[in-house]
C-alpha cells in the first residue's frame, strides 16, 4: 500500500458515518512520525477533511507494532464518546489495512499555537483539558502517559482537545503482583526502547519505571504543558534525554515570575511536585483551583462539563457477555423464552462489534453478534 498527494481513495464507511455525499476522498498531506502515518483527506463532496491513521508501511510485519496500534484505536475510541477528546468517527478498511477516521483539526496543535494563546484561552483550555481527563478516569480508569503540546490539538474557534492515545493504559491496581526488581528505582533510559513517553513532559515515577503510576502522573505532564504555555519551553531543558531526567528527578522548578505570561504559577508547582502525593490528589480539584485561579486574574471561565457524543463500552472487554450475565442488561423474554433487549440499549455493543470487525478480531465480534 503506498499513497500519494492527489491519489483519490474511496472510503464508502466513512461516506456513511459522516452522510457525506461522495465516496471519493483526495489525500491533501501526509503525515510520518514515529511508527505511525495520517493522510489528510478531503471528501469531493463535501469538501470536509478527515485524518486518517494507520501503521507506516515499514512495520507491516512488526507483530507488536500491530498490537499498539489497535490497542490505541480500541483505546481512542472508547475515550473518545467524551467531547473533550479529539474525535474519531469509525474504523475502516483501505486495501485490507486498518484505518482510524478522525475529525481533521483545522487549528493544529499546541505548540505551534502556544504564542497566539491568550490568558482567557490559556485558562479555558486548561479547564477542558482537566475536565477530560477527569472524565477519562472516573469512566474508564485510563491514564494517557503522553500529554504535551503536540497531543493538544485546536478546532477552528480555539478549543482544545485531547489526542494520540498511543501509549494509554489502565490504571495498576493496589494489588497487581510485583517482583523485587520492579521495585527498585532505576532511571530507565539507558537501553533503547525501553522509556515509553516524551522524556520533557514525563514525571519522575514514569522516568524511574515505577509500575503503579496513577492519574498524578499525568497531572504532572498537564503542568509542564502550562509551564511550556507561559514561558516558550518546558520546564527543564537539557542536551539530551538522561540530563532533561535528572533535572525532573532532582532540580527544583525554574521560576516563572520572572517571564510567566499568565500567572499560574502557584497551580503549576503543584502540578509538578517531585512526590505525588504533593501534587493535586486528582482532576476535579485542579479544575476547581483552575477556576478560582482565572476569576483571581480577571478571566471568567464557563464550567465545562463533558457531554457524550455516543454511548460505548470499553471495546474487546467483553462487556456485553458480563452485563447479561450479571442482569445489568435488562431484557425481557419472548414468547419463546428468546431474551428481547431493547434496541437504544444494544447499539452500542453493536458499534463495538462493528469496530472490533475493522480491528480484524472476528471472533470477539461474533461473540457478541451470537449472545
Amino acid at each position: 500500500m503506498h499513497h500519494e498527494i492527489g491519489q483519490t481513495i474511496e472510503i464508502p464507511f466513512l461516506a456513511d458515518q459522516v452522510e457525506a455525499d461522495s465516496k471519493d476522498y483526495t489525500v491533501e498531506a501526509i503525515h510520518k512520525g514515529g511508527m505511525g502515518i495520517c493522510l489528510k483527506v478531503v471528501n469531493s463532496a463535501s469538501d470536509n477533511r478527515y485524518a486518517l491513521k494507520t501503521v507506516q508501511r515499514d512495520f507491516f510485519d512488526d507483530n507488536d507494532i500491530w498490537r499498539m496500534f489497535l490497542e490505541e484505536m480500541k483505546t481512542w475510541i472508547t475515550v473518545s464518546a467524551c467531547n473533550g477528546v479529539s474525535e474519531a468517527f469509525c474504523l475502516t478498511r483501505i486495501n485490507e489495512v486498518p484505518f482510524v477516521c478522525a475529525r481533521w483539526m483545522v487549528g493544529g496543535d499546541l505548540r505551534a499555537s502556544a504564542d497566539l494563546i491568550t490568558s482567557q484561552g490559556f485558562y479555558v483550555n486548561a479547564l477542558r483539558i482537566a475536565r477530560t481527563m477527569e472524565w477519562v478516569h472516573v469512566n474508564h480508569d485510563i491514564i494517557h502517559r503522553d500529554l504535551k503540546p503536540e497531543n493538544i490539538l485546536l478546532d477552528e474557534d480555539g478549543n482544545a482537545y485531547v489526542t494520540d492515545w498511543g501509549l494509554a493504559r489502565p490504571i495498576a491496581k493496589p494489588d497487581s503482583p510485583q517482583t523485587e526488581k520492579s521495585r527498585q528505582p532505576r532511571l530507565n533510559l539507558t537501553e533503547a526502547g525501553i522509556f515509553k513517553g516524551t522524556i520533557s513532559y514525563a514525571s519522575p515515577e514514569q522516568i524511574l519505571g515505577q509500575p503503579d503510576i496513577d492519574h498524578r502522573s499525568d497531572i504532572y505532564s498537564f503542568g509542564c504543558i502550562l509551564y511550556f504555555l507561559e514561558t516558550g519551553r518546558p520546564p527543564f531543558v537539557a542536551s539530551d534525554a538522561e540530563a532533561i531526567a535528572t533535572k525532573h528527578l532532582f532540580e527544583e522548578v525554574p521560576p516563572l515570575r520572572e517571564y510567566g505570561r499568565f500567572n499560574a504559577d502557584k497551580i503549576i508547582y503543584r502540578c509538578l511536585a517531585k512526590d505525588r502525593n504533593d501534587r493535586f490528589p486528582n482532576w476535579n480539584s485542579l479544575a476547581e483551583a483552575l477556576v478560582i485561579l482565572a476569576n483571581e486574574n480577571g478571566n471568567r471561565l464557563e464550567p465545562f462539563v463533558p457531554k457524550l457524543r455516543y454511548s460505548i463500552p470499553k471495546i474487546g472487554e467483553d462487556e456485553f457477555s458480563n452485563q447479561l450475565q450479571t442482569g445489568k442488561l435488562k431484557h425481557s423474554l419472548g414468547d419463546k423464552g428468546i431474551g428481547i433487549l431493547e434496541e437504544q440499549d444494544i447499539m452500542p455493543f453493536l458499534k463495538e462489534a462493528e469496530i472490533l470487525s475493522g480491528l480484524g478480531e472476528w471472533q470477539k465480534a461474533s461473540d457478541i453478534y451470537v449472545h
